[in-house]
């Protein structure tokens, strides 16, 4: 708990460094970047293949669009009452389409193939500008009866005779046209367009459907819309649909009225309409580069500059391809600092593996600067770090304690001499408890650990070593039998090696020793040579009798001793576990010392 404590505070304390920036200074900026920006990186619109618009549209003179209000959405009737149709008598008007209901149209629009020509000569991707060709059909869905007074059929000699004659405007138009297009979001885009064109017009039509009162002229229109874009599934190919405002004015100087029946001399006509519009475009998506945009808006740096990459690799000449490398620059210089804030929260819920490899990484692509600061904080948190397991390291167990300070080292290994130390202070503590229990050896080899860690632990090592010299000396009073001497000769031995300090106080010991032994294995082998001749001569209800011999198990212990008196239990810090059995007879104590529930070693005193 306090290692952790020490962390979160460590974090709070670090979180923000010295020069680690967003690319949002502030709050607004960031609003601002995701709302107004979502699209900085968008695929320009190469081409329209098609686009079609259809709807109803409304029609009147030359001051149609100026009367247009709250209570007359569509446009009121003209001031001369003319509606767009100009007679040679200027007195003369047309009152049977002043209702609007009379001067309603059918409109039809289809272009083809606008494509965004400029930015072949000038990469950019704010606004696509297209030109194309495009057809236009316009039609009065109803048929008027002509005023009184003007000629009819009777008076047409040009076409057969097929009916009465009808006011029935029919316009058809072709032009070219011009296409802007204003696109901040994948879902939807606003465009502006334009085109002029030659038209063609009949005015009159009769029942049987000859036309009569042709002309042509010039048909001019502009207009806007708001489209929304369909799902693309990451490719540049989109369907669109959406609505469009148009307003179109058709002017035909002269018409064709060659039984010259009809008033009506020219057209100078203006319209309005709502159009649904379909479409579809290569291009106008969402890039790779929006998504690096987007992850660079939450300070993901790494994962921003591998898309950002990938993003300049596949549009080499994109018209935001400055702004790309620049943020890409900025990615690469913060990575550090996001690695460096990573691997605190890392440590700050223990994973010092990956902890470790970011902070490494870190410093690997820090400047010179970052480096030191990185440096100084990874010291900060190591010493943190030792000082946590040199006042837990009893609490937490040796193992954990030991791996932690192995962590700290790895973090900073300008500390590898403290933690060197506090090792050996942890040693120190492991010896001390084996040599209580009687695991002199072990114990011996925990003080030679703490010797080599910290030298300054001398004088204390020097007490332990006469301690252990006794220790020894008492063992091989104690051992009896072939297997305890041969123990004890090997321990001896051992410790020689790990301290040759104790060879003076060793060497003889281990001498007579063998000397011991020697005579004992005589006796063994006579003993066997009587067992074999005088086999017969022993009761059969010792042949089964279990011997108390090292290698044994607890159970088999108990089988031949009993229960113990008392048992000691410690765990040492690679994980061995200790026994210490102990029983107590009248006039003597006997001692069986176990090694990962194994029998090592006997002793009586």
């Amino acid at each position: 708990m306090k290692i952790r404590i020490v962390f979160v505070f460590i974090i709070v304390f670090n979180f923000v460094l010295s020069k680690e920036r967003s690319w949002n200074t502030t709050p607004f900026d960031r609003l601002w970047n995701k709302t107004v920006h979502p699209m900085m990186f968008r695929d320009p619109i190469i081409i329209t293949p098609f686009d079609i618009r259809i709807g109803q549209t409304y029609w009147g003179g030359e001051d149609y669009w100026n009367s247009f209000k709250l209570t007359e959405p569509f446009g009121e009737q003209g001031s001369n009452g003319q509606n767009g149709f100009i007679t040679d008598n200027t007195d003369e008007r047309f009152d049977n389409i002043s209702d609007p209901g009379f001067r309603k149209s059918l409109f039809f629009a289809f272009d083809v193939a606008k494509t965004n020509i400029t930015n072949l000569v000038y990469h950019q991707n704010v606004i696509d500008i297209q030109f194309g060709l495009g057809y236009k059909f316009n039609q009065m869905l109803s048929e008027v009866e002509l005023d009184d007074g003007w000629k009819n059929i009777e008076s047409v000699t040009s076409i057969p005779q097929s009916g009465t004659l009808k006011f029935k405007p029919k316009f058809q138009d072709y032009n070219f046209n011009t296409t802007i297009t204003f696109q901040r979001s994948p879902i939807y885009l606003i465009y502006f367009n334009h085109s002029i064109g030659y038209v063609t017009s009949s005015l009159y039509q009769t029942v049987g459907g000859d036309s009569y009162l042709d002309g042509d002229g010039v048909a001019e229109s502009f207009g806007w819309g708001l489209k929304y874009i369909g799902d693309n599934d990451n490719k540049r190919f989109s369907f669109n649909w959406g609505f469009e405002s148009q307003w179109q004015k058709i002017f035909i100087p002269e018409l064709n009225d060659p039984d010259n029946i009809s008033p009506i001399s020219k057209v100078d006509l203006r319209s309005f309409g709502i159009l649904f519009t379909f479409s579809a475009n290569v291009g106008g998506v969402s890039t790779i580069g929006d998504k690096a945009f987007r992850t660079l808006m939450d300070d993901d740096f790494v994962n921003s500059a591998i898309e950002f990459e990938q993003f300049l690799e596949k549009y080499p000449k994109h018209g935001k391809k400055d702004q790309a490398e620049k943020m890409l620059d900025f990615c690469y210089e913060q990575i550090p600092y996001q690695r460096f804030r990573e691997g605190l929260k890392d440590l700050n819920v223990n994973n010092y593996d990956r902890a470790i490899k970011l902070l490494d990484m870190a410093q690997a692509d820090a400047n010179e600067n970052l480096k030191f600061e990185i440096n100084s904080r990874l010291s900060e948190i190591a010493n943190s770090l030792l000082d946590s397991v040199l006042n837990n390291y009893q609490v937490i167990g040796y193992e954990s304690a030991e791996n932690l300070v192995q962590k700290a080292i790895e973090i900073s290994p300008k500390t590898r001499f403290r933690g060197d130390k506090v090792l050996a202070k942890m040693y120190f503590e492991q010896g001390n408890i084996l040599f209580k229990i009687g695991n002199y050896e072990k114990a011996l080899e925990k003080f030679s650990f703490a010797q080599r860690l910290d030298p300054d632990m001398g004088n204390l090592l020097n007490v332990k070593r006469k301690d252990l010299a006794l220790g020894f000396i008492n063992d091989a009073s104690k051992a009896t039998d072939v297997e305890s001497i041969y123990l004890v000769i090997e321990s001896l031995k051992s410790a020689i090696k790990m301290e040759p300090e104790l060879a003076i106080d060793m060497e003889n010991i281990v001498k007579e020793l063998e000397k011991r032994l020697q005579e004992m294995d005589k006796r063994e082998v006579q003993k066997i040579i009587d067992d074999i001749v005088n086999i017969d001569r022993r009761p059969n209800k010792n042949l089964n009798k279990k011997k108390l011999e090292l290698g044994l198990l607890p159970h088999e212990v108990i089988e031949i001793l009993g229960e113990p008196d008392n048992i000691d239990t410690i765990t040492g810090a690679d994980g061995t576990r200790y026994d210490m059995w102990s029983y107590q007879k009248t006039d003597v104590t006997k001692r069986l010392y176990f090694e990962d529930l194994f029998l090592i070693r006997m002793e009586e005193e």
